[in-house]
């Protein structure tokens, strides 16, 4: 944020004296110099460049974590948004209300951790609060409030915090009854569940729930797809996760198998001229809670625990002990921050077609030729 000066202190014949106004952070001051001439003009100058940049501004909390989810908002995504003044409305401002930024200590930063703990959070939840009080600090500190300094070391996650939730993927026995099974009970009565192919490319590709919803069928090049879209819970499109999830894949001949069924349904349907792969009934792009709902449903009713994401998870964990971690990470798109070994290394020519010849093995072990339109037809 810019503190230069623009203004221009001005002589007051009635008071004898220079004064300029100036604004830092919403605050307006005055500054002033009663020294005739040029000299007293920029003595009153000085003044205010001083305060400008001093610093020594004590704002209150509630003022300043406004102004903090302003910038969130302005700069980032509005999932990140509503993630962040969820924290703060939930967990900090209860603890800090309108307290004096430069009286806030590190017991209260503290308590309010320690308030989402004893609300039942896990402790990743809990992390991400410490999180938002460190960026709300940092915030601070760029905007040259006072306030103590904090560190993420400083801050501990209670041993209440609820452990985090174990991924529960699918055993190879739910994985072919995923592919051989494509109906849901409704009112009694079994019906095709339009869904199942998604669900299907979930496991077989890895690919994140908002990453399939975001796909066109100009994305895939003869078994080429390009992940270059993400929607979001809100339905907004936007650019992929990070630079790693951008990201060409060779897709396995179980995974074009799949798409070719879907294909298959569409034309069923009369759904022809969709520019999305898994379009809705109407055509449309997909909603991410249509898809996280209809999954609940067949779960529940074939008695699988996992969720939705758990099925990008299931991809990773059966390709494990066959897929190298350097080609595990570029196919689903994972950052270098989540690579155990260090920094892999530059991409070797065939080795995309490599991991999608390994994926068909080890998918053929477990379902064999099963799942080629399996169901659907009329």
């Amino acid at each position: 944020m810019s503190t230069k000066r623009t203004a221009e202190a001005i002589w007051i014949e009635s008071k004898k004296y220079w004064q300029i106004k100036v604004q830092r952070n919403g605050v307006r001051k005055a500054f002033t110099s009663s020294t005739k001439g040029r000299k007293g003009k920029h003595e009153a100058e000085a003044k205010a460049d001083e305060w400008l940049e001093s610093g020594t501004e004590d704002v209150r909390f509630d003022v300043a974590v406004k102004m903090y989810l302003d910038d969130i908002q302005r700069r980032t995504s509005l999932c990140n948004y509503k993630d962040h003044e969820w924290i703060m409305r939930s967990y900090v401002i209860p603890e800090i209300k309108a307290r004096k930024l430069s009286t806030i200590t590190n017991a209260m930063w503290q308590r309010c951790i320690l308030r989402a703990a004893d609300a039942g959070l896990s402790r990743q939840t809990c992390s991400n609060v410490r999180t938002a009080i460190v960026s709300f600090v940092h915030f601070a500190e760029s905007n040259r409030w006072k306030i103590e300094k904090q560190d993420a070391k400083k801050l501990t996650i209670p041993n209440s915090a609820a452990p985090r939730k174990k991924k529960i993927i699918l055993q190879p026995t739910e994985i072919r009854l995923l592919f051989e099974k494509d109906t849901v009970i409704q009112r009694k009565k079994p019906v095709f569940a339009r869904d199942i192919y998604a669900w299907r490319f979930f496991v077989v590709t890895g690919l994140r729930r908002g990453e399939l919803c975001g796909l066109k069928k100009d994305d895939l090049v003869g078994n080429v797809l390009s992940i270059k879209r993400s929607i979001n819970s809100y339905g907004q499109e936007t650019s992929a996760k990070n630079d790693n999830a951008r990201r060409e894949i060779v897709l396995s001949d179980v995974a074009m198998r799949v798409l070719k069924d879907q294909k298959e349904m569409l034309m069923r349907e009369g759904i022809i001229a969709s520019e999305w792969i898994f379009p809705d009934k109407y055509g449309e792009r997909i909603s991410p809670k249509h898809v996280y709902a209809t999954w609940k449903q067949y779960a529940r009713q074939n008695d699988i625990q996992s969720s939705l994401h758990d099925l990008r998870h299931t991809f990773i964990s059966v390709n494990k002990a066959d897929l190298p971690l350097e080609l595990m990470k570029a196919v689903v798109g994972h950052s270098k921050a989540m690579d155990t070994y260090g920094i892999y290394g530059h991409e070797v020519e065939g080795e995309k077609e490599r991991a999608a010849s390994i994926v068909d093995g080890v998918f053929t072990k477990i379902i064999g030729n099963v799942g080629g339109n399996v169901g659907g037809k009329e």
